[in-house]
């Protein structure tokens, strides 16, 4: 079972994801701590989650499972950092695929400054 870490900086959510987190596991925490984020740009730090085991129907289910929950976010935004080229290529593919299903702007980062800057 992997580890999610969360901060607040500047009122931006920060989630760490470890590299044994999955995605089932993303979408938990997210269902359970949701509320807590609904005034706030949210960043997903996925540079040590390990993309070896994503599939592209594993992301079509996480979109599907997500849709309902993005309504709380409406208008806000959210960034995902991966680092390496697997994770990134993976991130843009789901936001690719998501477009018109969520309620926020995704957008895709390699590193944790340029999700920032675009979030702020």
């Amino acid at each position: 079972m992997g580890n999610i870490k969360t901060s607040i900086d500047n009122q931006i959510v920060v989630n760490t994801a470890s590299e044994d987190t999955s995605l089932e596991e993303i979408l938990l925490y997210v269902s359970q701590n949701i509320n807590s984020w609904v005034d706030k740009n949210t960043i997903w730090d996925l540079s040590h989650f390990n993309f070896q085991d994503v599939s592209t129907d594993s992301i079509r289910l996480f979109i599907s499972k997500s849709q309902n929950m993005s309504e709380k976010r409406k208008g806000l935004k959210t960034a995902v950092v991966a680092q390496s080229d697997l994770g990134y290529g993976m991130m843009r593919m789901l936001s690719i695929m998501a477009e018109g299903k969520f309620q926020f702007q995704l957008e895709t980062f390699r590193s944790l400054s340029e999700a920032i800057t675009w979030l702020e």
